[in-house]
């Protein structure tokens, strides 16, 4: 078996260099074979210089890329097509990997071979940035729902098999950093339209990554929230124009409990800051994607 983890990255050659290092001291067995593809998503910082010596330390496991086209999806579309591996294991470069993360991977697949897709746990690395990106939940479960999917998986730590890509389109390139509005939901886009084609889903909490995303600030929790809001609205509109009565029901049922719950805190007299601000992000969202159709 073979492991092709490709990476996107854009100006963090420090955190890059960090997890390049890290995977380096994997524990696989002689059976798995694997490979780094380092998608430089055209960076302005020391990131192509920073790769260099461990693509020429070990070009058969190191490979660096360089995409120019602005945007997450666009790049690890570009590690898609350049991959050579049966299993495409995605992760990001502020992620550091358990020391065995990829035989955890390939044992998923060696066990379940009607597996197509595993979603792994996500652990605070500084317990002093706040919970957010994290999936820490105990027990291996067979995703059945998108409840299960949304709240067990996140494209940080996923590995996909190569027979999902055959059948269904890559990375979404409206959506993910990057993309016109950052409209961060490119990985949970793609999930859902692999559970859609009913591809076997797991999660496993044996599959870890710790993540140091350096977010401990009200501001940057505010940021990054608004860019999933807004990608979230962009994903409901793209299917719900493509008449997915499931996605429909979501979109209904989050609208009309924000709605709900602006109208009671605005005749209490509370403050309904939260819920205007999200029912708004869900609209520039949706706008976002009508006018990209």
């Amino acid at each position: 078996m073979k492991l092709s983890i490709i990476i996107a990255s854009y100006n963090r050659s420090d955190s890059l260099i960090s997890f390049l290092r890290q995977i380096g001291d994997q524990i696989v067995p002689a059976t798995v074979d694997w490979e780094v593809l380092i998608v430089d998503n055209n960076s302005t910082d020391s990131t192509q210089a920073a790769v260099v010596p461990f693509v020429n330390d070990k070009p058969q496991r190191f490979r660096y890329l360089l995409e120019k086209r602005q945007g997450k999806s666009i790049a690890l579309n570009t590690g898609l097509r350049e991959a050579s591996g049966e299993i495409l294991v995605f992760t990001d470069d502020d992620c550091i990997p358990n020391c065995d993360w990829l035989a955890s991977i390939a044992r998923e697949f060696e066990l379940h071979p009607s597996l197509s897709v595993v979603g792994g746990r996500v652990e605070l690395y500084n317990n002093q940035d706040r919970p957010v990106s994290i999936r820490t939940a105990s027990q291996r479960t067979i995703i059945s729902s998108p409840d299960e999917l949304f709240s067990l998986l996140i494209g940080c730590n996923m590995a996909i098999h190569r027979r999902v890509f055959t059948s269904i389109q890559g990375f979404d390139p409206l959506l993910g950093p990057g993309s016109k509005r950052n409209a961060v939901f490119e990985d949970l886009d793609f999930l859902y339209r692999a559970f859609t084609h009913s591809f076997e889903i797991a999660y496993s909490p044996d599959v870890l990554v710790h993540h140091n995303h350096g977010r401990a600030s009200d501001a940057e929790i505010h940021l990054l929230t608004r860019n999933y809001v807004v990608g979230r609205g962009a994903f409901y509109c793209k299917h719900i124009l493509k008449s997915d009565k499931r996605v429909l029901r979501m979109a209904y049922w989050e609208i009309s409990s924000l709605v709900k719950g602006f109208l009671r805190g605005l005749f209490a007299g509370n403050r309904v800051a939260d819920q205007g601000r999200v029912l708004w992000e869900l609209l520039v969202g949706a706008v976002y994607r009508l006018s990209e159709n």
